[in-house]
């Protein structure tokens, strides 16, 4: 399914093609590392602000796990259009390379540069868009108390975090997004 079919897609559709993302997701070579941040704020500095920091929590949790596994980390950004780079996460991950932690958790291991790929053009890319939108559904859904149709369980094992009420960067490894553990939300929806 690409970009120009999925808007038009009935809910069987979508359902069947995130199932069939989700079964590769699973397999055992593949790490999934999935953040979520909610925030509400009106002011859009604080916002870009937070955004930033928990981009680079996220990103920093992500090259340590890499490293502790033996993988050498490659980090790709979808194009925002056609030759065009993501502005802002290019600019966070610039300023993050420069971080005295960066080499600490890269254990002094080169990590390439930034690729940027075209949407959905390669599987990772469709696999991280389908692990993105299943996140936030699930996430919307259970902060709406609304019945949940689809999950982060899907996934299999996987690397999670995110930032409670308190700020804290909290994260957990297993099978599923630990709402209940970093957000108070109720799991049994």
């Amino acid at each position: 399914m690409d970009s120009k079919s999925w808007p038009n897609a009935k809910g069987a559709t979508r359902l069947n093609f995130i199932h069939r993302m989700t079964w590769i997701a699973r397999a055992k070579y593949v790490h999934k590392f999935v953040t979520v941040g909610a925030l509400q704020t009106d002011k859009p500095a604080e916002m870009m602000y937070l955004r930033d920091q928990v981009f680079s929590a996220y990103t920093m949790r992500t090259l340590d796990s890499c490293v502790n596994f033996g993988i050498r980390p490659i980090f790709a950004f979808d194009e925002v259009k056609r030759g065009k780079k993501n502005g802002w996460a290019e600019e966070c991950m610039i300023g993050i390379r420069r971080y005295p932690l960066f080499v600490w958790f890269s254990r002094g291991a080169h990590v390439a540069e930034i690729m940027h790929v075209e949407p959905g053009s390669t599987i990772e890319s469709k696999l991280a868009d389908c692990i993105a939108y299943v996140t936030a559904r699930e996430f919307y859904l259970r902060k709406s108390g609304k019945n949940v149709d689809v999950n982060t369980q899907l996934y299999g094992y996987s690397h999670f975090s995110g930032f409670n009420g308190d700020g804290d960067f909290i994260s957990s490894d297993g099978v599923g997004f630990p709402w209940r553990k970093i957000y108070g939300l109720n799991t049994q929806r």
